[in-house]
């Protein structure tokens, strides 16, 4: 366990402190920090906390969970790049233990600068005349639809890279994330309406009675969609993790 806890520890510190990666983020966030903090202040949000929530959080879906792909997609690689994996592959540490762990380590890295532009956005309503309630509302809200976007992606930027150089997976990764979120499937087949659509939007129209533009005043999604969509999420990212213990394990009887 305490094997588990230091690559968590060790992958957690080599990604916050990449400077690359708090600017990347952002960069993302300077569109929605500029068109999100008046609504979140406005006349809407005083009466409807939850729903300025759930669109901030909606809002920093949009372009934040590209950045955290391409991100996370070289941390694997890296390792076997400067041979890190080998000094761990002679420790107790089961491939298992290294997958959950570098997993929860840059999970975690790549949420942090979410969580804080949740939070000055929040703040920054605050500050325009929103009610100080919306910060814990906006954690709720960031549990509820940040952080299942960020599990579901983290698996498959940790798992894909295994078998896929990574600039590959970090374009093909970038295109997903529009057509499987946002095309209109009937315009062209995507996954934007079904389970599989990771960007939060059953979350935020079945509990936080808000979409994409912030003006929904019906939920087009009921709770029942909702939790079988994080369910979805949550197995297919349990199944890809699964799938990369399985590789490493394959790779090491070979070798």
């Amino acid at each position: 366990m305490s094997a588990f806890w230091g690559v968590v520890r060790y992958e957690y510190r080599m990604a916050i402190r990449r400077w690359g990666m708090w600017l990347a983020f952002a960069l993302a966030a300077v569109p929605i920090v500029g068109g999100m903090e008046v609504r979140a202040a406005g006349p809407g949000a005083v009466a409807h906390i939850w729903q300025a929530a759930g669109t901030l959080a909606l809002g920093l879906n949009f372009w934040m969970p590209v950045v955290g792909g391409i991100v996370m997609a070289d941390r694997l690689a890296r390792d076997w790049r400067v041979g890190v994996h080998e000094l761990l592959a002679s420790t107790l540490l089961s491939p298992r233990g290294y997958v959950l762990g570098k997993y929860a380590g840059v999970v975690l890295a790549t949420l942090t600068p979410v969580l804080a532009a949740e939070l000055l956005l929040a703040g920054i309503a605050c500050l325009r005349g929103a009610p100080a309630a919306l910060v814990p509302a906006a954690l709720v809200a960031f549990l509820a639809i940040n952080l299942p976007a960020y599990l579901f992606v983290g698996a498959f930027s940790l798992a894909c890279p295994a078998v896929l150089p990574v600039r590959v997976y970090q374009v093909l990764f970038t295109g997903y994330w529009f057509w499987g979120n946002f095309v209109n499937p009937r315009a062209i087949p995507s996954l934007s309406e079904t389970p599989l659509a990771p960007v939060g939007k059953f979350v935020a129209a079945a509990f936080f009675r808000t979409g994409l533009g912030g003006q929904e005043a019906a939920p087009p999604y009921t709770a029942a969609q909702a939790v079988l969509n994080l369910a979805t999420l949550i197995l297919c990212a349990a199944v890809a993790l699964a799938a990369l213990t399985g590789y490493l394990k394959w790779q090491a009887r070979r070798a």
